[in-house]
C-alpha cells in the first residue's frame, strides 16, 4: 500500500479505547506502521521538539479535546506547523463534525479530519493512497468517515 515498507506515527489521543482501536486498525494495513501514541499534547510536543532535528514522523493525527493536557490539539496542530516546521502530514481524529472547529483545524494546518465514528479499518487505507498528495501539499483538505 505505502511506497515504503515502515512508516512512523504519531497519534495524539486521550481516549484509550481509540488509542487501542487505532493501533489494530494499523496492524490491518499490508505495510508495517510504528505507532508512538500520546496522551497528551504536552508529551507529543516534548518529543516532537526531541527529535526534529533528526528525523520526523511521516504522519501526525491528533485529537482536538485532550483532557489532562495545558493546551489543546489544535494548538499542538498550530505549534508544530508554524513553529516547529511544517514538513509533515498532519490532521485532525475527532467525533466533532462542527463546521467552526473544521475551519479552526484548516487555519491551523490541518491537511485531513478522520471522525472517530467511521471505520478505521477502511478509512486508513483510503488515507493511505492520499498520503503522497498531502507530503506534496497538492491535496486539498479532506474528511474521512
Amino acid at each position: 500500500m505505502l511506497n515504503n515498507s515502515e512508516v512512523w506515527w504519531f497519534v495524539v489521543e486521550d481516549n484509550t479505547l481509540f488509542q487501542s482501536m487505532f493501533q489494530s486498525a494499523t496492524e490491518s494495513l499490508d505495510d508495517y506502521v510504528e505507532l508512538d501514541i500520546f496522551t497528551f499534547s504536552d508529551d507529543a510536543e516534548k518529543k516532537y521538539k526531541e527529535i526534529k532535528a533528526t528525523e520526523r514522523p511521516n504522519v501526525v493525527f491528533i485529537d482536538i479535546n485532550l483532557d489532562g493536557s495545558s493546551f489543546d490539539g489544535l494548538e499542538l496542530l498550530r505549534r508544530i506547523n508554524f513553529e516547529l516546521g511544517n514538513e509533515i502530514v498532519i490532521g485532525i481524529i475527532s467525533t466533532s463534525e462542527d463546521e467552526i472547529e473544521i475551519a479552526r483545524a484548516v487555519k491551523a494546518g490541518a491537511q485531513f479530519w478522520i471522525k472517530k465514528s467511521g471505520d478505521l479499518e477502511e478509512i486508513l487505507p483510503k488515507f493511505i493512497k492520499d498520503i503522497p498528495g498531502y507530503e506534496n501539499r497538492t491535496n486539498s483538505f479532506t474528511i474521512y468517515s
